[in-house]
């Protein structure tokens, strides 16, 4: 808590305790009214959104005029989706605009976590939290229904901020936010998510796509985790640029690798985790892989295929590879832009972060059938009798295009090693099943 919030409950006690003595009135009373004084200052009060700002407050007005913008469509309230990929400071936005905000509304609440309450099905505790924060004390919600009523009836006679923090799921919006149409005049409603298909289905028409930090403040934002400082140390210029590259703008990425960093000062250290770059850290790979479980099989496919193959190529080329799979590939291609999990570039190109990628080639590396995308690649099977099912090879030049220097034991028509119980040796897989080449 800050020095100045601490002033603000010192203050209001010292005033109660003067009506204490001037009045002598019943102090059990007093003593609850105490309680619930600086209870309501401390809800009130602003949260930390960010250790270091960098970029912030360009995003908060850059989010500020898609709000305006919304404000001459929809007079009565304002419901905005916030969407972005994993990492990309959704919440770190939302929260500072919260900060920014809450003091002009009557009521206002920061609802955290609603995917994770779903999936643990408690619900239902995120409405108590939400009520209460409407200002209903001591509610008992027993079922995700009774709780609907509650909030709808509340809503509407209110003026109110409210934030609804990755959100996963249509029906988590009808729990939290009931019959959206009659929300108290001038309400403003924000729902943070990685999947612009639960904002549309649920009508939410004004969207605010998160962009990643541009390279100036994605190096100060690096360099403060890496350094403590906005800049980098001189002889580490080269190498703080490599990782920024390898991050590509994604300000989780940034912070772990900066703190991963923070405090070596050898250059072998930082060529070392250079290196094993693409083994992601496990704050990193937790969060980007919840949007990749969230897929059905076939989206998983047509998500490692890019990974994998396509990324770079024209989208219609590829959708016509995955009609010849018999896969619904447009269907499945609007999903995963949808999670932004994909884009296109300015030529109708496939574009993929890098962490994605590097997180679908880890995944297909694990599993039949496989996708042999590096020229020198080792399969893991149990023995050698086990088929191996191949998807797609990749040629040495393509492998080169993306990013990959042709190993010099294996030239385009090489051996695939495979490591099994006898150790690694070389094998010609069979093709059945190949699609790609």
């Amino acid at each position: 808590m800050g020095v100045s919030q601490r002033t603000r409950i010192q203050m209001l006690l010292k005033q109660l305790h003067l009506l204490l003595l001037l009045f002598q009135c019943d102090k059990v009373e007093l003593l609850k009214k105490i309680v619930n004084s600086v209870s309501k200052v401390k809800k009130n009060l602003p949260f930390t959104v960010a250790e270091h700002p960098i970029g912030l407050d360009e995003a908060v007005n850059d989010f500020e005029m898609t709000i305006q913008s919304a404000e001459h469509h929809h007079p009565v309230h304002i419901i905005v989706g916030l969407w972005g990929m994993g990492g990309s400071g959704k919440t770190t936005l939302a929260g500072e605009y919260y900060n920014n905000k809450y003091k002009t509304m009557e009521k206002s609440s920061f609802v955290f976590d609603v995917r994770d309450a779903a999936n643990k099905s408690v619900l239902h505790a995120k409405q108590k939290e939400l009520l209460e924060a409407l200002g209903l004390k001591d509610v008992r919600v027993d079922t995700i229904e009774a709780g609907k009523g509650m909030i709808a009836s509340r809503l509407k006679s209110v003026r109110v901020l409210l934030v609804l923090d990755d959100v996963d799921d249509v029906e988590q919006l009808d729990a939290l936010l009931p019959y959206k149409d009659s929300l108290g005049q001038g309400s403003l409603i924000i729902v943070t998510t990685r999947d612009l298909e639960v904002l549309r289905s649920w009508g939410i028409s004004t969207v605010y796509k998160m962009k990643i930090l541009d390279p100036h403040h994605a190096e100060q934002l690096f360099c403060w985790y890496a350094f403590s400082q906005p800049s980098p140390l001189q002889r580490f210029q080269s190498l703080g640029k490599d990782f920024l590259n390898v991050c590509g703008g994604l300000p989780l990425s940034l912070k772990v690798f900066g703190k991963q960093l923070n405090g070596n000062t050898s250059k072998d250290y930082w060529k070392q985790q250079l290196e094993i770059s693409r083994l992601l850290p496990r704050d990193i790979r937790e969060s980007l892989k919840l949007s990749f479980d969230a897929l059905d099989d076939e989206e998983k496919e047509i998500f490692l295929d890019i990974a994998c193959f396509f990324i770079g190529e024209e989208k219609s080329t590829v959708l016509d590879v995955w009609d010849g799979s018999r896969w619904n590939g447009l269907h499945s291609w609007e999903k995963l832009f949808n999670k932004c999990l994909v884009e296109l570039d300015d030529g109708e190109r496939i574009k993929m972060h890098n962490h994605l990628r590097d997180l679908g080639r880890e995944i297909a590396n694990q599993q039949s059938p496989y996708r042999i995308w590096f020229p020198y690649q080792v399969i893991e099977v149990y023995n050698e009798t086990q088929s191996i099912r191949i998807r797609g090879i990749a040629s040495t030049t393509t492998a080169s295009r993306i990013g990959f220097e042709e190993s010099p034991q294996c030239s385009s028509g090489g051996m695939i090693m495979v490591n099994t119980n006898n150790g690694p040796r070389g094998l010609t897989p069979s093709l059945l099943g190949l699609k790609i080449l």
